[in-house]
């Protein structure tokens, strides 16, 4: 797969130079006006027919080749960008004709220009394995492409993670507002409220665990078994007036940690019930969303959830998925931060802060992310053999 970025004073003049340079099988992936004139980035991919079965998985762990759109970002503003893009004057002597010649001529930076978009074309592959939105793809790709770290591909993607994403920790100390863990059946909620639970106690806290998951079977009884572990007490509340007159008897409490039903976030009835609970006071709600999902699926599910209130992410199921796209276009899509990690292991040492590494190791391991430096390196010796040839 190849990518390339082109710059024009019209559009159908960059339409020209893409022709010219891929060929009529390339697919514009983005399209922006800057001040004077247009930059459209677009990507050929070489792979034959024949051999996609074949194909060598770059990621190196077996992801599965996925079809996608990619299409324009919509959120991200480049407006300060575009101010320093620079324009083509006219020079009227020759020897400024020269100067610029040279500048245009210099095959060092043709070298690392085709070693830049080598590391974007491998970053994109990586993005549609994880399963991004091709939306948050293409933002992403596109602050990337104007990251000070691009040859080292894991710096440039942990500036733009951090940039576009917040992270938060999960209190280690007393907190004020009741913490309310929300989702659809199955997220793992009820194992999160476990963990905070144990988190706090080993921080030497009093926690209070509450729950009004009353109706599914095994829902109390599930928490109930973690508790007990804990030493602590399980407050099961049947309706929001319940609820608000446990939270004044235990308003002493280090915490107070609140476990949820499993709710369908698109019928109406479900979601009503649950903001009628919730609604009783200030809470932080947080939405336990596990990972491998499908990013717009992903995406519906947390804009309907911070409809109510949501505004933190909590990722679970991190250490078996292989995807995590589904969770990056959820948080953006929602303005959601993220606070914490959860994994499918102990109660006791399953949940740790999140931070934008964490999400890069996710994305590029350092295994993967040298490989992507070598075909970049690869892809500039080859075009450095190419002009040396072609200008003997």
């Amino acid at each position: 797969m190849r990518l390339k970025t082109f710059q024009a004073q019209s559009m159908p003049e960059a339409m020209r130079l893409v022709k010219e340079a891929l060929g009529d099988d390339a697919i514009i992936v983005s399209s922006r006006k800057l001040k004077d004139e247009v930059k459209v980035t677009a990507v050929l991919d070489e792979t034959p027919v024949g051999d996609m079965e074949e194909q060598d998985d770059p990621s190196g762990i077996g992801f599965a080749i996925q079809d996608t759109e990619i299409g324009e970002g919509e959120r991200f503003d480049f407006d300060d960008r575009d101010q320093d893009t620079p324009s083509f004057e006219v020079v009227n002597d020759f020897e400024g004709f020269s100067k610029r010649l040279g500048a245009i001529m210099d095959y060092n930076d043709l070298s690392r220009a085709e070693a830049e978009q080598e590391i974007i074309s491998q970053l994109m592959n990586v993005f549609i394995k994880h399963g991004l939105s091709s939306e948050l793809s293409n933002i992403i790709l596109t602050h990337i492409e104007s990251s000070l770290s691009l040859e080292e591909p894991r710096q440039a993607l942990e500036e733009t993670v951090d940039a576009l994403f917040n992270f938060y920790d999960l209190p280690e100390g007393a907190h004020k507002n009741p913490i309310v863990v929300v989702g659809e059946p199955g997220s793992g909620k009820t194992l999160s409220v476990a963990k905070m639970a144990a988190k706090a106690v080993i921080n030497d806290m009093k926690p209070c665990v509450i729950s009004f998951d009353t109706v599914r079977a095994g829902g109390i009884e599930q928490l109930a078994a973690f508790t007990t572990l804990l030493k602590l007490p399980l407050i099961k509340v049947n309706s929001p007036d319940q609820l608000k007159d446990a939270l004044k008897d235990h308003a002493d409490a280090d915490q107070i940690i609140i476990d949820s039903p499993g709710i369908n976030p698109f019928d109406a009835d479900e979601m009503k019930s649950l903001y009628d609970y919730i609604s009783v006071c200030n809470m932080d709600m947080i939405l336990a969303m596990p990972a491998g999902n499908d990013s717009y699926e992903s995406s519906e599910v947390a804009r309907a959830f911070s409809l109510i209130g949501a505004r933190y992410l909590l990722p679970t199921r991190v250490d078996i998925a292989r995807r995590i796209g589904g969770l990056l276009t959820a948080a953006y899509d929602a303005q959601m931060a993220f606070i914490g990690l959860a994994d499918a292991s102990s109660v006791a040492d399953g949940l740790k802060n999140a931070s934008p590494l964490d999400v890069v190791n996710m994305i590029i391991p350092e295994q993967k992310a040298e490989k992507i430096k070598q075909a970049a390196t690869q892809r500039r010796d080859e075009q450095g053999q190419e002009e040396d040839g072609h200008y003997e």
